[in-house]
């Protein structure tokens, strides 16, 4: 469904507003930033990524995140990559940062990481440039126009239902449509997850090095 399909949806909805198309397209953005991407309910498969590669600098312990990082994929770690090595992809554990500071206190080729706000952290501290390789969530594509990004593909009712009870309950005032946005939001949530679950448990696996 395309943002402006949405919109209009929303809008009929709401007892067809469509004088509010703007306040809608700007609550659509916030509820994916801050209610779909940030609320911790969790994070659903189609927000994770093909395997990723970076490369850290010599004596920098920080590898930036990606951008539009979001969390990690559980059971996916950071590896180190290199090409030249017949086994290519080496695992580096994850731990506290300051676990990883006692146990590697010198620089030299990276056996773990810890995940702080914006980097991994590198132990130990990185003697040269080292590749890595990792999936991860990242955050769908934002709805600053007339797309159909991964929430609009994949959970467009959990987007109206939220929107729509922002809407009812903010701008209209009306507390009964919000409460029943309210019910659509539980409903949507629910549905997404058991659909996740369900992704999850496929028993898919991925080798080191599938792309």
């Amino acid at each position: 469904m395309l943002r402006n399909a949405c919109r209009d949806l929303i809008a009929l909805r709401l007892g067809n507003r469509t004088d509010l198309d703007a306040a809608i397209v700007a609550e659509m953005q916030l509820a994916q930033e801050v209610v779909m991407e940030g609320s911790g309910q969790f994070t659903p498969w189609f927000l994770e990524t093909e395997l990723a590669t970076s490369s850290c600098e010599a004596n920098e312990e920080r590898l930036a995140l990606p951008t539009d990082f979001l969390a990690e994929v559980e059971e996916q770690p950071l590896w180190l990559y290199d090409s030249t090595a017949a086994q290519p992809f080496t695992e580096l554990k994850k731990d506290s940062y300051d676990v990883l500071l006692q146990q590697y206190p010198e620089a030299g080729r990276p056996r773990a990481y810890a995940l702080t706000e914006g980097y991994f952290l590198l132990k130990p501290t990185p003697d040269v440039v080292y590749s890595f390789k990792t999936r991860y969530y990242a955050m769908a594509e934002s709805l600053s126009s007339n797309i159909e990004n991964d929430w609009l593909k994949y959970a467009p009712d959990l987007m109206i239902a939220v929107v729509g009870e922002v809407m009812a309950g903010k701008y209209l005032q009306n507390p009964q449509l919000a409460a029943t946005f309210k019910t659509d939001v539980a409903s949507a949530w629910a549905r997404l997850y058991v659909k996740h679950e369900s992704r999850q448990h496929n028993g898919r696996t991925y080798g080191m090095g599938d792309d």
